[in-house]
């Protein structure tokens, strides 16, 4: 598992999972990702997690991942999936189905440059909408 700065501005994150592994090197490189997201704050960050030649996660993934969402910097926006087969895609729609935050935060794509397209459409999306002010 690696995680290194896609853009030069520092705002897309890519995330490259590769063969088995552990819940242990999830959270460091997990610990690296947020290190990385928090340096940028106030600034949004999103990652692409690129999974397309990732073994099968180990088990236990949807807490793991639900746990790792709660505590992501504020600034971390959205995480999109490239690859991880049948399996990551039927556990990502059951999360969302359990857990609304989720779905917020992570979406599925097909290449990097749909992942990419997906990151835009978002902030477009999240700097339209309108902010309340107190009442």
């Amino acid at each position: 598992m690696t995680v290194d700065w896609l853009d030069r501005d520092q705002h897309i994150l890519l995330w490259t999972v590769e063969g088995k592994w552990s819940w242990e090197q999830f959270d460091a490189t997990f610990d690296d990702a947020a290190q990385s997201i928090r340096e940028v704050a106030p600034e949004r960050a999103d990652t692409i997690s690129l999974m397309v030649k990732a073994g099968t996660p180990p088990s236990n993934a949807l807490a793991h991942v639900r746990q790792a969402t709660m505590r992501a910097p504020a600034n971390w926006k959205l995480t999109v999936i490239v690859g991880g087969g049948p399996l990551v895609k039927a556990l990502l729609g059951m999360g969302m189905k359990i857990d609304r935050k989720l779905g917020e935060k992570y979406a599925l794509a097909d290449s990097l440059d749909d992942a990419l397209a997906l990151i835009a459409a978002h902030r477009r999306a999240t700097s339209a909408q309108p902010t309340r002010k107190p009442v």
